[in-house]
């Protein structure tokens, strides 16, 4: 019984600051929200919170359609947060996950563009294995620099993310940037775009 009551508050104490931090980030919204009812209206309003904290909830996770859009915001939040988790166990401080996410999606959508037309299986697989090469190349980068000079990982990382944005609005206006649009926009990948999964119009076929 100490083993599970041990466990137990292991489990909680693991718990206790995320779910605090939730608490209290609402608590705050809520007074702020009513402060500002004050503001703009005739009155404080003290039901304003739960009209906005439902609204909230209801378009983001208690529809389908609230829910899919929700996913297709934070999955690519987790993945830059899983890479940057590798680096803070390893005891570097990764701040360049914007660059490489960017860079990474550019070798993906070049690669994207080759294999156009081509099968569908062929061409997510190499999109895939072209934006993983492209994103880990800029994040070794400062990783050379640091294991070479010294450089300190949270200055070159912070460097590259410019250089990557940069670097992505060059391609989308040059060499990736579809004939003829107005737009800064690269050709589709309908080949290399994954399935959709769940919903309908969420299908992210170029940048």
């Amino acid at each position: 019984m100490s083993r599970v009551g041990a466990a137990l508050r292991q489990a909680w104490a693991l718990l206790a600051i995320p779910v605090l931090a939730i608490f209290l980030s609402f608590l705050v919204g809520a007074v702020v929200i009513v402060l500002s009812s004050g503001l703009v209206g005739k009155g404080f309003d003290l039901s304003l919170p739960i009209t906005a904290y439902a609204a909230l909830l209801q378009g983001s996770i208690l529809s389908p359609t609230g829910l899919v859009e929700t996913f297709v915001q934070a999955t690519p939040l987790l993945l830059a947060g899983l890479g940057v988790g590798f680096g803070f166990k390893a005891g570097l401080f990764n701040i360049g996950a914007q660059g490489q996410f960017l860079m990474g999606a550019v070798g993906a959508i070049w690669v994207g563009t080759v294999f156009e037309g081509g099968p569908a299986v062929v061409a997510i697989v190499a999109a895939l294995i072209a934006g993983m090469i492209v994103g880990g190349a800029v994040g070794f980068v400062p990783g050379l620099l640091k294991a070479t000079s010294g450089a300190h990982e949270v200055v070159t990382t912070i460097m590259m993310n410019y250089i990557a944005l940069a670097s992505l609005s060059w391609l989308v206006t040059g060499p990736l940037k579809l004939p003829g649009s107005p737009q800064p926009v690269t050709a589709q990948v309908t080949s290399a775009a994954l399935p959709i999964f769940v919903g309908r119009d969420r299908k992210i076929t170029r940048l």
